[in-house]
């Protein structure tokens, strides 16, 4: 009887993108090591993931995090 409230397709639409994510060693609660920051690329990447933002966290009060302090990590 209603039918028409039932989506058409009932697959999934994959993520392919994160857009938060610690990735930059030693700016925040995110990865420690370049290498660890590798693992968790190749793991995002093994998921399916083909874009990554990182998002490291600016807080004066824990992670003094600047434009700057990140720009030396890219």
């Amino acid at each position: 009887m209603f039918d028409f409230l039932k989506p058409k397709s009932q697959a999934l639409i994959p993520l392919t993108a994160d857009i938060h994510s610690h990735l930059l060693p030693q700016l925040d609660d995110g990865a420690k090591t370049w290498e660890e920051a590798i693992d968790l690329i190749r793991s995002f990447k093994e998921l399916g993931f083909s874009k990554l933002i990182t998002t490291p966290h600016i807080m004066q009060d824990h992670y003094r995090n600047d434009p700057a302090t990140i720009q030396n990590k890219i």
